[in-house]
């Protein structure tokens, strides 16, 4: 009661310390993430490799020794060492499938915006991008392990229609253009093999 009674003789003061109270509570607010789970720099960076079906795994290799070389040779600051196996990827097993696990250097060497996983991540999406003989993603784990491959959301796409398989994977294709084009979306990806050609002898 004191107190409340003493505001009432210090109007000033008091008005002030509110108002800086409710500054600190908006900049607090604007500042903490509003996704489910933060983005969090773990140190580690994923990439996926997908090269047309039908491409040998030769094909497969060369593509996933330029994915280690640049990791290697321009993000070299960044990063500590680089495995990468091919014929297998995170959507099943095959010859045009392809992975590579980055790991980084400590925090301590990576102090300047520029070296952490997320900005890794976005520059070497743009390199990738320039190799036409495969899909290249490259991006950190989720924050929290077991959750999922990645972050971000999974879209699961279903023929109830009853049209048939290719037909399915038609839309999936046009599915996966539109999300191309849409600047709220990055590395959408299927999470499936394509078809592969089968011969079988008589």
């Amino acid at each position: 009661m004191k107190t409340v009674g003493r505001s009432f003789s210090r109007k000033l003061r008091y008005a002030v310390i509110y108002i800086l109270i409710v500054a600190a509570v908006g900049i607090i607010f604007l500042r903490t993430p509003t996704a489910y789970l933060p983005d969090e720099d773990q140190g580690i960076l994923l990439a996926q490799v997908i090269l047309p079906a039908g491409a040998t795994l030769e094909q497969t290799t060369d593509v996933i020794r330029q994915v280690e070389r640049y990791f290697n040779e321009s993000e070299k600051e960044a990063v500590e060492t680089v495995m990468t196996i091919a014929g297998i990827g995170f959507s099943g097993r095959a010859q045009n499938n392809a992975m590579a696990f980055i790991k980084l250097k400590d925090w301590q060497l990576r102090g300047r915006p520029e070296l952490r996983v997320k900005a890794v991540a976005e520059r070497a999406s743009k390199a990738f991008g320039r190799i036409r003989t495969a899909r290249i993603f490259a991006f950190p784990p989720p924050a929290v392990t077991e959750l999922a491959m990645a972050k971000g959301f999974d879209f699961q796409l279903l023929d109830r229609g009853g049209l048939g398989h290719q037909a399915l994977m038609d839309a999936q294709k046009q599915l996966l253009d539109i999300a191309a084009k849409d600047p709220r979306l990055t590395a959408v990806r299927p999470n499936s093999m394509e078809d592969v050609p089968n011969t079988a002898s008589t």
